[in-house]
């Protein structure tokens, strides 16, 4: 279901700020579909966390038990333990990306639903949004982020998130247990196993 507030305005942002759209597309393939999307810089308060099913699956349950139930990523107290959570995650690679962006800035896009969801990025948010909080610096208020013009149902959700996150190239990156979230969330949303191959492998036998 979309957040129809957070799309009315991200969508309003954009018309007031025609700027923000960058000369820059991203490649994704949505509906079976090769696209390439539109690339925007927007403000960092606009956009949530969603890591819920994503890289970061295992890591959000223990997250959920400390603290004793659901974290609405709107909920500005939620969305810092979901960030604080992000940076302890992996604190070599994180300094790594703290240290690159903060010296050459964000280069490489993030991806998000229609109405500010993180499909791609999570961490690069939290590390933008560190940054901010360290600097004061006005540019780290905002996240580049590529973002489709249309609803994105689950199950091509799920196929997106998983050929970004989980495809050959960053398997060993997304960790054994996440890999196993991840593919039992396919097949429970009712994808077959030979969607599941094709999407992740490019497997079409």
């Amino acid at each position: 279901m979309v957040n129809q507030e957070s799309k009315d305005r991200i969508d309003k942002y954009i018309k007031e700020n025609p700027e923000c759209e960058q000369r820059q597309v991203v490649p994704i393939v949505l509906k079976e579909e090769r696209k390439e999307i539109p690339v925007y810089r927007l403000p960092i308060e606009l956009l949530y966390y969603n890591i819920r099913n994503g890289r970061f699956a295992a890591e959000y349950k223990s997250l959920l038990k400390k603290h004793g139930g659901e974290l609405k990523a709107e909920n500005p107290n939620d969305a810092k333990k979901i960030k604080d959570l992000l940076l302890s995650l992996d604190l070599s690679e994180t300094k790594v990306t703290y240290d690159d962006i903060k010296a050459r800035n964000q280069w490489v896009p993030g991806i998000i639903t229609e109405d500010g969801y993180v499909i791609d990025g999570n961490r690069r948010m939290a590390i933008i949004t560190k940054l901010f909080e360290d600097t004061a610096d006005g540019k780290f208020k905002y996240l580049l982020v590529g973002k489709p013009d249309e609803q994105i149902y689950p199950d091509d959700l799920w196929k997106l998130e998983a050929s970004i996150q989980l495809g050959k190239d960053q398997i060993v990156k997304y960790g054994p247990i996440n890999e196993l979230l991840k593919l039992h969330e396919g097949i429970s949303a009712g994808i077959s196993t030979k969607e599941i191959a094709k999407t992740l492998y490019g497997i079409d036998d």
